[in-house]
């Protein structure tokens, strides 16, 4: 996210507008049947500018894989191309867990439950992601780069993996939630369909909506005596310990969030810490279905890299497995992408 202009009259901006309410209203009473596909007329009223996905604007960031520091992404020319979502941490198995347990994919499961762990020690559980974020986040991973979005041309620009789909729209309103101000806890139900397993059309509670009001001045930093340095942001896992482990309910959790912080630059061009956001648990509630999307894909993402880069064998058993699987699954492929805010 780049910094946009002046934040002191973007505070000042900070509402709801009738015409915005009225068509939220309309798509909240006509949830039912339609394809997948967003409403046109609620992307307006943000002030969407959309195109057809297959015009979507790509790129490709990668990391060196031999600096494991923060100049990774703060670095001049990552500096230059990354104002978005950058993933580029490895999770590690917890203290007594299995370095590289076998996955299988079973549709047969829930779609959400369907990512199957077998830790020859602990025994079996299963996963929390949906068939819309596993599909790009494997992709991702497979290949070997860490940009998943990013705007600083003036316009969207997402990895390959997610320049067509669901994922890719989240990462949009994600990497937004600046300047669509408090429409930010709206933008999810501007999808025309209900039934899509993660993504539930609910709507704000005045607790989300303080929680987004929060969110929004932290992010906007006024009261940060550094603020007017602000030249972009990033919501990224750099620096954060993922681990995994099989809980006594079976499920396997991942621990360890993402977080959005706020940068500067020195004369030379790097990157520099200004302020950041570490309470999880308040950033969730300003989206909980944008941010929870948002961390599942961080998560697994870390997962899943480990995997590729330390169990070979297992890794590869597992894409030959879920690569067979891959046209019965619902990458919930959109037609339209958005492109930029007017």
């Amino acid at each position: 996210m780049r910094r946009i202009a002046s934040p002191s009259r973007l505070w000042k901006r900070i509402f709801l507008s009738p015409l915005f309410l009225a068509l939220l209203l309309t798509a909240l009473a006509a949830l039912a049947g339609p394809p997948l596909t967003f409403r046109s007329d609620l992307w307006e009223a943000m002030g969407i500018h959309a195109i057809p996905s297959h015009e979507a604007k790509t790129f490709s960031f990668s990391v060196d894989s031999t600096d494991k520091g923060p100049d990774r992404i703060f670095n001049p020319e990552a500096m230059k191309k990354l104002g978005g979502v950058v993933f580029v941490e490895e999770a590690r198995p917890a203290h007594g867990v299995d370095a590289c347990p076998k996955l299988k994919y079973q549709l047969e499961q829930p779609n959400g439950s369907r990512l199957q762990f077998v830790f020859p020690s602990k025994g079996e559980g299963h996963g929390v992601i949906y068939e819309w974020e596993i599909i790009p986040t494997i992709n991702m991973v497979n290949s070997g780069e860490n940009g998943l979005f990013t705007d600083m041309e003036g316009y969207a620009q997402y990895h390959a993996a997610f320049s067509n789909n669901l994922a890719g729209v989240n990462l949009f309103f994600l990497d937004n939630a600046v300047p669509l101000e408090l429409k930010f806890p709206f933008a999810h139900l501007s999808l025309g369909k209900d039934g899509i397993p993660g993504y539930p059309q609910t709507p704000p509670t005045e607790e989300s909506l303080e929680a987004a009001r929060a969110v929004l001045i932290d992010l906007v930093g006024l009261d940060q005596p550094n603020h007017e340095e602000l030249t972009q942001w990033m919501f990224t896992d750099e620096g954060i310990p993922f681990r995994f482990q099989l809980d006594s309910d079976g499920t396997v959790r991942i621990s360890g969030s993402p977080y959005w912080v706020a940068l500067g630059k020195n004369s030379n061009g790097h990157g520099k810490k200004l302020w950041g956001l570490g309470d999880t648990a308040r950033t969730l509630k300003a989206n909980q279905v944008i941010y929870s999307s948002a961390y599942r894909i961080a998560r697994y993402a870390a997962f899943f890299r480990y995997m590729k880069n330390h169990c070979g064998p297992e890794w590869s058993e597992f894409l030959s497995d879920f690569n067979s699987k891959k046209s019965s699954l619902d990458e919930a492929i959109v037609t339209k992408m958005p492109h930029q805010l007017r």
